[in-house]
C-alpha cells in the first residue's frame, strides 16, 4: 500500500516542492548600482531626465533588477484552472476556500508575500484531489499505456505551460504505473493530474535563472510574462506556438504580441491593478449612518464598482486617454439609479453610460473617497493620506499609541477640518497630520456617500481650500479637486507614483535602484506617448525589467532542504 502512503505525506512533499524550487531559481541579485551624475540618488527616477539615465554607463548593458519566482495570485490560480476544462462552478467553489493574498506595497500579487504555508498547502491538496475526481481524458482508441504516455505529455506541457523535460515525463508515467497498480485506468490518470495540479511548475510561474549572466527570458518565459501581465491567465494558443518556433525573442514580437492582446476581451482583466490601487477590492459595502444618510441604496457599493470599471475601460479603450484624463475627465459612467443619486442628469435603465459630471474629476471623485469614509462622516484624513501615500507614493508614519484619535473634546460644535486645525496644534501630531489634512480637506465638497454637497452632515459649511506641501513640484494652495486634479497632473512626481505603482504591481516587487533603467525607458516611453494609459502597459513590456531575468545567487546548501545542490529544474 505504498502508493496510498503517499496521499498522507502529499502535503509534506509539495512544501519540500516548492522549497527546493526555490533553491532551483535561488535568488537573483544584480551588482550594486554605481552611482554617477545622470542617477538620481534614490531607488525611484523621481525628476531625473531619463535620456540622461539611459546614457549612463550603467544602462549599457540590460538592467531587469529582481526576477523573483513568483506563486499564482488566487485569480491567476482559478484562471489556469478554469484553462484546463475544469467546470467553472467547481473552481469557483475550489478558489473561494483558498486563504485571501497578504497585501503587499499596496497589492496582494507580491512575490515576497504569496507563499505556500502549510495552510496553503493543505488547500491546493484539496483542490487537486477534487478537481483531479472530476477529471476525464480521452485517447480514443488508444491502449492505456500509449494514453497515458499522450495524457502526461499534453495536459503537462498545459499545467508546466511549457514541454515537460524527459524526466518529468518519466516522474508522471511511475506515478501513473503505481496507480494503476489499485485502480482503474480513468483513475491513475486522475492521479497524475493530482500531481500535476500541486506541481511547483504549475503553482508557479517557474523561470530558472542562469547562473553566470543576465539573460534575456526565454520563448515560454515570455508567453507565461506576457499573458499573466495582460490576461492574469496562461498562454492562449498563439503564443505558446510562438514560443514554440522562438518567435517570442525581439522586443518587436514581444510589442505585436503586446498589442493584439490588449485588444481581446480578456485584457479586461488589469482592471484588478486598479481595483487594488483605488481600494474598490476592500469596498463591500457602503455602511452609513441611516439618519444622516437615508435613502442610500444598499448596492451602492456596487454602483460604486461599475462606475469605475466602466469608466477605467472607457479610458483603455481610447488610444489617446491619459493620466490627465484620469483624475480630471468631467464625465463619469452612470446607470439610472447612480445618475440620481449623484443629483446628474437623467439616465435610463441599468446599463452604466458615458454621462457629463460638471464637478466631478475623474477616478478622484469616484468610489475611491467612500472606502475611506466612516459610517458618520467623511474622513478628511483619510482621504488626505489616500493620496499621499497611493497617488504621491510618499510615506506617512502610523500614529503613536498614545494619541487619540477620535477629535473628541475638540469642540463640539466645530467642522471636522476645524478640529483637525486644532489637533495640529499638538506638536506630536502636527508633522504628520499637516501632511494629510490639508489635501483631504480639498475633498470636502462631496460628502461620504459621493455626493456634492455645500453643507456637511451636521449643516456646517463645508472648507474646500487646501495645500499639497512637501513634493517635487506640485506644493501649493489647491481651492477644490478641480485643482488638485489638474496640479497631480501635472507633476512630474505624481506621474512617476503612477508609474512606480504599475511596476510594483506587474513586477510582483519593490522598484529599486537596480529599476532605474526600467524606469528610465518607460519614462521615455510613456512620455513620448503622451502619457496614454495603455500605453503604459504596452512599454512595460519593453523594459529590461520585463524583457530579461537577473543572475542568479545560489542558495547556500545549509538551505538546500533535500540536499538537492539547487537545480531541480526537472522536478516536479
Amino acid at each position: 500500500m505504498a502508493f496510498l502512503d503517499r496521499r498522507t505525506a502529499w502535503r509534506s512533499t509539495l512544501l519540500l516542492s516548492c522549497l527546493s524550487l526555490s533553491a532551483a531559481c535561488g535568488s537573483t541579485s544584480e551588482p550594486p548600482v554605481v552611482k554617477t551624475p545622470e542617477l538620481p540618488e534614490g531607488p525611484w527616477l523621481d525628476g531625473a531626465d531619463p535620456k540622461e539615465v539611459l546614457a549612463s554607463s550603467f544602462c549599457a548593458s540590460p538592467q531587469p533588477g529582481d526576477s523573483p519566482l513568483r506563486r499564482l495570485s488566487n485569480l491567476e490560480y482559478k484562471n489556469s484552472l478554469l484553462s484546463l476544462g475544469f467546470a467553472s462552478d467547481l473552481v469557483e467553489s475550489a478558489v473561494l476556500a483558498l486563504p485571501s493574498e497578504p497585501e503587499s506595497l499596496g497589492f496582494r500579487n507580491g512575490a515576497s508575500a504569496l507563499t505556500v504555508t502549510s495552510l496553503m498547502a493543505q488547500k491546493y491538496e484539496g483542490v487537486a484531489e477534487d478537481l483531479s475526481g472530476e477529471y476525464s481524458y480521452s485517447c480514443g482508441t488508444n491502449a492505456d499505456s500509449a494514453c497515458a504516455d499522450q495524457m502526461i505529455a499534453e495536459v503537462g506541457e498545459q499545467t508546466h505551460r511549457r514541454p515537460l523535460t524527459d524526466s518529468e515525463k518519466a516522474a508522471y508515467r511511475a506515478i501513473y504505473d503505481q496507480a494503476a497498480g489499485f485502480f482503474d485506468h480513468e483513475q491513475a490518470l486522475g492521479w497524475v493530474m493530482r500531481s500535476m495540479l500541486q506541481s511547483p511548475h504549475f503553482l508557479y510561474r517557474v523561470e530558472i535563472p542562469d547562473a553566470q549572466a543576465v539573460t534575456a527570458v526565454t520563448g515560454y518565459e515570455m508567453a507565461n510574462r506576457l499573458s499573466y501581465m495582460l490576461w492574469q491567465a496562461p498562454p492562449d494558443d498563439e503564443l505558446t506556438t510562438l514560443a514554440q518556433t522562438q518567435q517570442l525573442q525581439t522586443k518587436e514580437q514581444v510589442l505585436g504580441q503586446a498589442l493584439r492582446m490588449l485588444g481581446d476581451p480578456r485584457a479586461e482583466s488589469v482592471l484588478d491593478f486598479f481595483r487594488q490601487w483605488l481600494d474598490l477590492d476592500e469596498l463591500h459595502e457602503v455602511d452609513r449612518d441611516t439618519e444622516l444618510y437615508p435613502d442610500v441604496s444598499p448596492q451602492l457599493a456596487s454602483l460604486f464598482k461599475a462606475e469605475t470599471e466602466s469608466f477605467l475601460l472607457y479610458l483603455l479603450r481610447q488610444s489617446g486617454a491619459s493620466y490627465r484624463e484620469l483624475l480630471g475627465a468631467e464625465y463619469t459612467f452612470a446607470n439610472a439609479e447612480l445618475a440620481s443619486h449623484y443629483g446628474l442628469a437623467e439616465v435610463d435603465g441599468d446599463a452604466f453610460t458615458l454621462v457629463d459630471a460638471p464637478g466631478r474629476h475623474g477616478i478622484l471623485t469616484q468610489g475611491m473617497l467612500a472606502a475611506q469614509d466612516g459610517p458618520t462622516r467623511t474622513s478628511i484624513v483619510r482621504r488626505g493620506l489616500k493620496i499621499r501615500t497611493d497617488m504621491l507614493c510618499q510615506t506617512v508614519p502610523a500614529p503613536p499609541d498614545t494619541v487619540d484619535l477620535t477629535l473628541d473634546g475638540l469642540g463640539k460644535d466645530l467642522t471636522q477640518a476645524q478640529r483637525l486645525r486644532q489637533h495640529r496644534e499638538d506638536a506630536s501630531c502636527a508633522k504628520c497630520h499637516g501632511r494629510m489634512d490639508p489635501i483631504g480637506q480639498v475633498f470636502e465638497g462631496f460628502d461620504a456617500v459621493g455626493r456634492a454637497r455645500s453643507q456637511d452632515e451636521y449643516k456646517n459649511p463645508v472648507e474646500t481650500v487646501g495645500e499639497v506641501t512637501d513634493t517635487l513640484d506640485a506644493d501649493g494652495t489647491v481651492a477644490n479637486v478641480a485643482e488638485l486634479a489638474e496640479r497631480l497632473a501635472g507633476s512630474v512626481e505624481a506621474q512617476q507614483c503612477y508609474l512606480v505603482q504599475n511596476l510594483r504591481y506587474y513586477l510582483g516587487r519593490e522598484v529599486s535602484a537596480q529599476d532605474l533603467c526600467t524606469q528610465a525607458q518607460l519614462t521615455k516611453y510613456w512620455r513620448d506617448r503622451k502619457l496614454s494609459l495603455t500605453e503604459l502597459l504596452v512599454g512595460l513590456t519593453q523594459t529590461d525589467a520585463f524583457l530579461y531575468k537577473a543572475q542568479r545567487v545560489d542558495v547556500p546548501s545549509d538551505t538546500d532542504p533535500q540536499g538537492t545542490g539547487g537545480d531541480q529544474g526537472g522536478e516536479l
